[in-house]
C-alpha cells in the first residue's frame, strides 16, 4: 500500500511538472507568434508604404513625359474615387430618418435572376431607399464635375469632392508605430523636395511638380501661368484657393481668376500629415490620454506648417513643397509631447492598450490593436 501511495505521488508531481512545462512552453510560443505576427506586419506595412512612393515617383513621371494619355487615367481614377467617398462620407452624416428606413423591393432584378439561371430565390431582394438616395445623389455630384470641370465656377464641386476624398483616405489608413509614420513622412519629404527644387535642374527650368499641376503650362520664363478654358486638362488632385485678381474683380468676370496659377493643396500634403495626426488620435483613443493631447498638438504643428508654407509662397512668390514645412512641424510637437510624457519609446514601438472590443471569436488578437 505504501509503495502504490509513493508511486501514485511520484506519478502526480511528473503529471503536474508535464503540466507547467507544457503551459510555460505554450505561454512562450505564443508570446514569441505574437511578436513575430507583429514584425511581419509591420515589415509588410512599411513595403507597402515603400511601394506606395516608388508609385507616386513613377506616376508623376509618366504625367511629365505623356500627360496627354496619364491625365485621363487620372480623371477615371480621380472620379470612381470620388463617387466611393462622397457615398462613405454621406451615409455617416445623413440620420436614420423616416423615409430612410424604408427599403425598395426588386422583384423585377429577382425574375430577371431566376430566368437566366433558371434557380428559384425565396429570399427577399430589397434595398434600403437611403442607399439608393446616396447612390444617385453621389453620381449626380461626380458626373456633373466631370462634364463642367473646365468652368470657372466647378471649383467649390471639386474642393467637396476632394475633401471627401481625403477624409475617406486618412480615415482608413493606419500605421503601426510612429516609426513607421516617421520613416513614411520623410521618405515623401525628401520625394517632395526633389520634385520642386532638384527637378528644374534636370528639366527646361520648371519643376516636375509645377508642371504636372498647371497641365504643361509650367516654363523657366514666365512661370506658372494657366488659362482654364484653354488650357490642357487640369490634375484635380488638389484642393484649389482661386486668386481674385484686380481685373476679374473690377470687370465681374470671375472667370479671370484662373488667369494666374490659383493657390493649391496637393492631396498629398493632406494625407502625408493626417496619417501621423490618425496615429497620434489612435494612441490619445487606446489609453484614454486625457483631452486627447497628441492629437490636439499634431493638430496645431499641422497647421503652424501649413501657415509657415503659405507666407514663404507669399514672399518668394513661388511653388513651394508644403511637406519640407509641415512634417517637421507636425513630428517636433508630437516628439516633444512625447518627450515630456516619457512615452517615446511606448509610441516608437507602437505599444498600443489592447481593448476587449480587439479579441476575435476565436481567442486571437487583432493585429492593428496589438
Amino acid at each position: 500500500l505504501k509503495m502504490r501511495l509513493r508511486l501514485a505521488e511520484a506519478y502526480r508531481k511528473i503529471i503536474d511538472g508535464n503540466g507547467a512545462s507544457a503551459s510555460d512552453s505554450t505561454r512562450a510560443n505564443n508570446f514569441e507568434n505574437s511578436r513575430n505576427s507583429k514584425a511581419s506586419n509591420i515589415q509588410s506595412n512599411l513595403r507597402t508604404l515603400f511601394c506606395a512612393l516608388f508609385m507616386s515617383v513613377g506616376l508623376l513621371l509618366f504625367l511629365f513625359f505623356a500627360y496627354d494619355y496619364a491625365i485621363w487615367f487620372i480623371l477615371s481614377i480621380y472620379v470612381f474615387s470620388a463617387y466611393v467617398s462622397l457615398y462613405d462620407c454621406f451615409s455617416h452624416l445623413i440620420p436614420n430618418c423616416l423615409f430612410c428606413h424604408k427599403e425598395i423591393p426588386l422583384n423585377c432584378l429577382k425574375a430577371i435572376f431566376s430566368y437566366f439561371t433558371k434557380r428559384s430565390d425565396s429570399r427577399n431582394w430589397s434595398v434600403p431607399f437611403k442607399r439608393i438616395f446616396l447612390c444617385f445623389f453621389c453620381l449626380t455630384l461626380t458626373i456633373s464635375w466631370f462634364v463642367f470641370r473646365k468652368q470657372w465656377y466647378v471649383v467649390v464641386l471639386q474642393n467637396i469632392l476632394g475633401l471627401a476624398i481625403l477624409i475617406s483616405v486618412v480615415s482608413n489608413v493606419r500605421l503601426p508605430t510612429l516609426k513607421a509614420v516617421t520613416v513614411f513622412s520623410l521618405a515623401f519629404l525628401v520625394y517632395d523636395v526633389t520634385m520642386v527644387f532638384i527637378s528644374p535642374y534636370f528639366t527646361n527650368g520648371c519643376s516636375i511638380m509645377l508642371d504636372v499641376v498647371t497641365g504643361g503650362g509650367c516654363s523657366k520664363g514666365r512661370g506658372a501661368v494657366v488659362n482654364v478654358e484653354n488650357a490642357k486638362e487640369m490634375l484635380p488632385l488638389m484642393i484649389v484657393v482661386p486668386q481674385l485678381t484686380d481685373l476679374a474683380v473690377s470687370c465681374a468676370k470671375l472667370s479671370g481668376i484662373y488667369s494666374l496659377m490659383p493657390t493649391s493643396l496637393g492631396f498629398g500634403d493632406v494625407i502625408i500629415p493626417g496619417i501621423m495626426v490618425g496615429f497620434n488620435a489612435a494612441f490619445d483613443r487606446s489609453w484614454n490620454i486625457r483631452y486627447n493631447l497628441y492629437f490636439i498638438v499634431s493638430s496645431i504643428g499641422y497647421l503652424l506648417g501649413l501657415v509657415v508654407t503659405l507666407t514663404i509662397l507669399l514672399i518668394t512668390g513661388s511653388g513651394q513643397p508644403a511637406l519640407l514645412y509641415i512634417v517637421p512641424s507636425v513630428l517636433f510637437f508630437t516628439y516633444a509631447l512625447a518627450l515630456c510624457r516619457g512615452e517615446v519609446l511606448k509610441m516608437w514601438r507602437g505599444e498600443f492598450k489592447i481593448e476587449v472590443e480587439d479579441v476575435r471569436e476565436d481567442g486571437s488578437l487583432d493585429t492593428a490593436a496589438q
